[in-house]
């Protein structure tokens, strides 16, 4: 069941094919997704963002992904 609050799914990942992989998947859900290649690309537009649930990469290039959510 999908909460009323959340609008979008942000995923965070350094892997095009993971990244295109699930925008397709959660776009066939019926969710608006929106992905970035890094957490500093995520946190530029933040601001911006809509509330929203995270599908971060724990290993991303630069930022690591805990480091981003911890922020």
């Amino acid at each position: 069941m999908r909460s009323a609050e959340v609008q979008a799914v942000y995923v965070i990942d350094d892997d095009a094919s993971i990244r295109r992989s699930l925008n397709r998947l959660l776009t066939s859900s019926n969710w608006t997704v929106r992905t970035f290649d890094s957490g500093e690309a995520f946190l530029a537009e933040l601001g911006e963002l809509s509330l929203g649930c995270l599908i971060v990469d724990v290993e991303l290039k630069g930022m690591s992904g805990l480091d981003l959510v911890r922020q």
